[in-house]
């Protein structure tokens, strides 16, 4: 790998202001949209590949109405040389041969794009209006077009978007002099750079400042690329570490919800069969209760069907009796007649009697018998289904048994998932302790490279790329 490359511009809609070499935000659009007219160094000039927002000519065309509705700081139509769209390039260190013929290249180079792009969405916001791929020239590298708001005085300012003008603004209104204002220039925008390497540059093992700038020779640039390397690979692992805590956490976060789940199913099964044996039993007692109610109303009737026959045996032996007493008042002489005749009806009374007794005997017996009879049948049904209700009792215990085994075994994995975690976030840690120990590193490596250089012009000056 080599040295990250982000070089930015503004551009107005008429040449001649700032360091844009007399480049209008039409001609850079044009150039980046691969106008026939306007891209005579390309060879095969292909179309680019939108990667974000709208395409260069419609983010100038936005920032040539933006910059027409707007004024400047003394409350004036804003100049048309006025600065009013920032443009910028990132390239890759590779090349397209590289890319198409290398796999692990090819990775590299998607999953920097993605994160170039998410590092600009970032940084600007809204205001990023266009970010395309070129692939027609040797290395990848990405176009972006930064367009200013327009604030509630309807001014547009491009320091807004432009961290090295916005410093040295700020420098001026503070009073500082121009030197104090280059200055100021310049920390910011090694600042910009910082920001990106930190974020995109060194996860890719790409270096901060290339050898030539720095005067190294190829020993040591060969040595800083095997750091920045070996820099990029502790910050991929520990990004995988990352996301395998991350994946720990979900699996145990899952395993918890399925075991209470299963605990609260359990519970609410074991409750169905408790209210289940509850009613079984109320049904029982509800079903000896009617029984007895039963045999009682039972045993009334065979009392009220006795009384009834004898009643209906002494009605039929009164008529005998009158005619005996008539006959001993007629004939009382007779009186052998009326004796043998008395005999005769206190025989059939008797009689009489014996047969509503034995009539009585035989209907309390069956009577009780049929009365025991649907008892032991109704005790019979209710035992059936005590014991119907005991064995669904038994067996949701059972499911609830089983339920606790499976809760139990689930919070197992829950707490190997979480140890598993806590030894995954151990060496995240380490690795981030590592990344800031590196970070720190190359910060103190770039400052003091950069007090060994010579100094460089202010704002005006364009660095070669």
């Amino acid at each position: 790998m080599g040295y990250q490359f982000l070089h930015i511009e503004c551009y107005a809609r008429a040449a001649g202001a700032g360091k844009a070499g007399g480049r209008t935000i039409r001609d850079v659009a044009a150039e980046a949209e691969r106008h026939p007219s306007a891209c005579s160094h390309i060879a095969l000039p292909r179309p680019p590949v939108l990667l974000h927002g709208v395409t260069p000519c419609e983010a100038a065309a936005l920032a040539e109405q933006r910059a027409a509705g707007a004024t400047d700081a003394a409350g004036r139509k804003f100049r048309k040389d006025g600065l009013c769209l920032l443009g910028g390039v990132v390239s890759f260190p590779e090349t397209w041969e590289a890319v198409d013929s290398d796999a692990e290249v090819s990775e590299r180079w998607t999953a920097w794009e993605r994160e170039t792009v998410d590092w600009l969405r970032q940084e600007y916001g809204g205001r990023l209006a266009s970010v395309c791929r070129h692939e027609d020239e040797g290395r990848p590298h990405l176009h972006f077009h930064v367009i200013p708001d327009i604030t509630g005085e309807r001014q547009l300012r491009i320091a807004d978007v432009h961290d090295g003008r916005r410093a040295a603004e700020g420098a001026k209104a503070a009073g500082a002099p121009k030197g104090e204002q280059n200055a100021a220039y310049k920390v910011a925008m090694r600042e910009y750079q910082n920001r990106y390497w930190q974020a995109v540059g060194l996860r890719h093992g790409l270096t901060r400042l290339g050898p030539g700038k720095r005067r190294l020779t190829r020993g040591e640039w060969r040595a800083e690329q095997v750091a920045a390397t070996t820099a990029a690979e502790a910050l991929r692992a520990a990004q995988h570490a990352t996301t395998s805590a991350t994946e720990h956490q979900v699996r145990a976060d899952n395993a918890m919800a399925k075991a209470r789940v299963v605990v609260a199913d359990a519970k609410a099964k074991a409750a169905e069969a408790r209210t289940a044996a509850d009613a079984a039993e109320a049904a029982l007692r509800q079903a000896e209760a009617a029984a007895r109610t039963k045999a009682q109303s039972v045993l009334r009737q065979a009392n009220q069907k006795a009384r009834r026959i004898v009643v209906e045996a002494e009605a039929r032996t009164a008529p005998m009796r009158r005619l005996g007493g008539w006959l001993g008042c007629l004939w009382s002489g007779l009186r052998g007649v009326e004796k043998r005749l008395a005999a005769g009806a206190d025989a059939k009374v008797a009689a009489a009697r014996a047969t509503a007794s034995a009539e009585v005997v035989r209907a309390k017996g069956v009577l009780r018998a049929e009365a025991k009879q649907a008892v032991r049948d109704e005790l019979a049904g209710l035992r059936q289904a005590a014991d119907r209700a005991n064995l669904e009792r038994q067996d949701a215990e059972k499911r609830m048994a089983k339920a606790e085994a499976a809760a139990q075994a689930k919070a197992a994995e829950a707490h190997q998932a979480k140890a598993a975690l806590n030894n995954e976030r151990s060496v995240r840690s380490a690795a981030e302790a590592d990344r800031e120990k590196f970070r720190q590193l190359w910060a103190d490596a770039d400052n003091a490279l950069i007090a060994m250089r010579q100094p460089c012009a202010g704002p005006g000056h364009r660095p070669n790329p």
